[in-house]
This record gives C-alpha cells, sequence and structure tokens, in this order.
C-alpha cells in the first residue's frame, strides 16, 4: 500500500466485513480507500493488531495511517460540529462510539 496525493471521488462507503472481529479494520479500510489505497481486511486487521479481545485501538489506526504517509491523528470529545468541520474541508473522520454503561 502507498498513499496518493490526492482522494478519490468517493464521498462514503459501505462497510462489508469479512469477519465478525469489529468494525475498526474495516472502518479503516473506507479511509484508506478515501485517498485511493487499496487494502485487504485481512491484511490490515494484521497491520492494526485487531484481535477478537480488544478489537482495533485508535491508536494503531494512527500509527499505520502515518506508516503509508497520511496525516493522521486521535482526538477524544469531538463536537458535531468538529465533525462537520473535518468534513466540510475534505477530510475522512472514522469515530468510535462509546461503550454502553456497564460494558467490558
Amino acid at each position: 500500500m502507498t498513499s496518493t496525493a490526492a482522494p478519490s471521488r468517493v464521498s462514503s462507503a459501505i462497510l462489508a466485513r469479512v469477519s465478525d472481529v469489529g468494525y475498526g479494520a474495516p472502518s479503516f479500510q473506507a479511509v484508506l480507500s478515501y485517498w485511493g489505497l487499496a487494502s485487504f481486511e485481512t491484511d490490515l486487521r494484521a497491520h492494526l493488531n485487531t484481535t477478537p479481545v480488544h478489537g482495533t485501538y485508535p491508536q494503531d489506526m494512527v500509527r499505520v495511517a502515518k506508516s503509508l504517509g497520511l496525516e493522521a491523528e486521535w482526538k477524544d470529545n469531538l463536537t458535531i460540529a468538529d465533525l462537520e468541520a473535518s468534513l466540510r474541508d475534505g477530510v475522512p473522520v472514522n469515530c468510535r462510539r462509546p461503550a454502553p454503561e456497564g460494558a467490558q
């Protein structure tokens, strides 16, 4: 996988999981696709250290994105306005839903 300078014309992605390990790898795959990078979910799970126990950690997404030459950062507590601004600026956003109260 190598990075390209301009994003593709895809404005949204349909996520199709090939396993039930979680949505981290396929959602990361969608971001890579936005930037014109082809990848396989199974390969990404290995690069992202994804496991059935913990899924995919956001820090691993940032690490792999940077290793591919992309700019990436992890942010907590974004507002809807923050998300709208990123999308308006053409920055793909990968959101993680907080775990329900009492979930492990």
